[in-house]
C-alpha cells in the first residue's frame, strides 16, 4: 500500500499521465513506503493488536514509579479504546487476578507509547489491547486514506520517493531539478529524526498477536 498516490509524484516531477512512467512511479512509491515503515519502526495497515510486556523495575522519581512501553505499532486510533491490564501471568488474563489499569495510563497514539505512572507493577505481565494503521482509500485501493495520513508522514514518503528516483531512475529525476539530492537527504533525515519511534526507556513486546 502507498502513502501518497502516484499523481502527487508525477505532478512534482512536471510529467503528463503516461502509463510507463506511473509504473515506474508506483514501483519506487512500494519501495519507499517500506523504507519509511522500517525507519519508523512501525507498519501503516489497520488492525488490532495486543501487545503482551514483561514488567522489570520502573524508573521511579522518589517513590513514584513511570513504566513506558513502546507498543508494537505506532498511529494507534484515538477514537477507539485502548485497554491495559496486568495479571501476575498471561493465564492469569481473564480471572479474578486481572486488573485494569488503563486509567493509570497516558497514551502518545501517534508515536505508539504508553506511559503508565502511579504504581509498581514489577514482575506483572501487562497486555495492551488496541487498534492502528490507516484505512484503505475507497477511491484508490491501492493507496491509504489520504485523510488518516499526517502531512508530515506525506512529505517523508514523497521525500524518500524523489530520492530513490534520483538513484535508479535518472530520466525522470531530471525534470525535477529543485532540490539536490544531498538537500532532500538532509530534509529527510531531519524529519525521521523527529518522528522516529524510540523512547529508551520503554520496553518491547515479549510478543504481539
Amino acid at each position: 500500500m502507498l502513502l501518497i498516490s502516484v499523481s502527487s509524484i508525477r505532478t512534482s516531477l512536471g510529467f503528463d499521465d503516461v502509463a510507463d512512467i506511473n509504473a515506474a512511479i508506483e514501483s519506487t512509491l512500494k519501495t519507499s513506503t517500506q523504507s519509511v515503515a522500517s525507519s519508523l519502526r512501525t507498519g501503516f495497515g489497520r488492525g488490532s493488536r495486543t501487545d503482551y510486556f514483561y514488567a522489570t523495575a520502573p524508573y521511579t522519581i522518589g517513590t513514584f514509579a513511570q513504566l513506558y512501553l513502546l507498543l508494537d505499532q505506532g498511529f494507534v486510533d484515538s477514537s477507539e479504546n485502548v485497554t491495559i491490564k496486568i495479571a501476575p501471568t498471561i493465564e492469569k488474563f481473564g480471572t479474578s487476578e486481572e486488573e485494569d489499569i488503563t486509567t493509570n495510563c497516558l497514551v502518545n497514539y501517534e508515536k505508539g507509547v504508553v506511559h503508565i505512572s502511579g504504581k509498581n507493577f514489577y514482575n506483572q505481565v501487562i497486555k495492551v489491547e488496541y487498534i492502528a494503521g490507516f484505512n484503505l482509500d475507497d477511491q484508490e485501493v491501492t493507496q491509504y486514506d489520504p485523510d488518516e495520513v499526517p502531512e508530515w508522514l506525506k512529505n517523508i514518503a514523497k521525500m524518500e520517493t524523489l530520492i530513490t528516483l534520483a538513484l535508479t531512475r535518472e530520466d525522470l529525476w531530471h525534470s525535477e531539478g529543485k532540490f539536490t539530492t544531498t538537500e532532500l537527504r538532509t530534509r529527510l533525515l531531519d524529519q525521521l529524526s523527529r518522528y522516529t519511534r524510540y523512547e529508551p526507556k520503554a520496553l518491547n513486546p515479549i510478543f504481539s498477536v
